[in-house]
C-alpha cells in the first residue's frame, strides 16, 4: 500500500483531496492524468474534467475526475462507476430475453435481476478506499495510481516532501 502525504477522504461514493496548488503545479497534474489516458472531457475557466474509459480486457472500470479551481485551492474529486449504458443495456436485456426464455424460476429470475439493477444503479459511484476488498484489484490499483500521482505533483506544496 501506498502511504501519502496527501489526506485524500473515501466518501463511499467518491475520493476527494482539497490543496492548495500554484498554476504550474495545476498543469503538471492535468499533464500526468493525460499521460495515464485521461481525455479531458469538459473545460471551463475553473472547472476541468477527465474521463478514463473503460479497459475490459484489463480488468479496469471506467474513471471520472473533476477538478474544481477556487483561488488557489484545487477540489479535486474521482471516482469509478458502472456506465449509464451497462445499467440500461442490462435492464432492456431482461425485459426483451427474459419472457423468451422457458425457465421455471423465470420469476425468481427477474427478481434478481431487477435487485442487481438497483444495486447497480445505487453503486454507480465507487470510490477508491484502499480497504474495499469486494470490488477487487481495479479498485485497489487505483487507489495507488492516484494517490502516487497526486503525491508526485502535489506533496512539495501540501507540506511534505518534493
Amino acid at each position: 500500500m501506498v502511504e501519502s502525504t496527501i489526506s485524500i477522504r473515501h466518501n463511499g461514493r467518491q475520493s476527494s483531496v482539497s490543496l492548495q496548488a500554484t498554476e504550474a503545479r495545476l498543469e503538471a497534474f492535468r499533464q500526468a492524468l493525460l499521460r495515464e489516458e485521461f481525455k479531458l472531457v469538459s473545460a471551463g475557466e475553473n472547472r476541468w474534467e477527465f474521463r478514463r474509459e473503460l479497459r475490459l480486457l484489463a480488468g479496469d472500470w471506467p474513471i471520472k475526475l473533476i477538478i474544481e479551481r477556487r483561488g488557489e485551492r484545487l477540489d479535486i474529486s474521482f471516482f469509478m462507476f458502472t456506465p449509464w449504458a451497462w445499467i440500461i443495456g442490462l435492464g432492456l436485456m431482461i425485459v426483451l430475453f427474459l419472457p423468451m426464455v422457458d425457465l421455471q424460476g423465470a420469476p425468481v429470475v427477474f427478481l434478481l435481476a431487477v435487485g442487481v439493477l438497483g444495486l447497480a444503479v445505487y453503486k454507480q459511484r465507487l470510490d477508491f478506499s484502499p480497504d474495499a476488498s469486494w470490488q477487487g484489484p481495479p479498485r485497489k490499483q487505483w487507489n495507488e495510481k492516484m494517490t502516487r500521482l497526486l503525491d508526485q505533483v502535489f506533496a512539495g506544496e501540501a507540506g511534505g516532501t518534493p
